[in-house]
């Protein structure tokens, strides 16, 4: 499913000022070669820069934050963006 048709079905569900909370893998411009590598194999086959989830985002939210997630924790390195979104 697509990040925007997931915002959309969402958005619809939640009660004013209720949360979406997610977790996502991200591109970024500095981002080295093998992460950038994985990353481009997500099965979601949407993943974008963190600014492009935020602009999806906004057109069904009314506050979005953004947290970056270097992705340091895990076996393999993976940036990710986490996002909280209000309606």
């Amino acid at each position: 499913m697509c990040s925007s048709d997931l915002s959309d079905e969402v958005s619809e569900l939640l009660a004013p000022g209720g949360l979406m909370v997610t977790a996502d893998p991200c591109f970024t411009k500095d981002q080295p070669k093998f992460s950038n590598f994985l990353t481009s194999f997500d099965r979601g086959q949407f993943v974008r820069f963190p600014d492009q989830y935020r602009n999806l985002l906004e057109r069904k939210f009314s506050h979005v934050d953004l947290k970056m997630h270097p992705g340091k924790l895990l076996v393999f390195p993976h940036a990710g963006v986490i996002m909280v979104a209000r309606k």
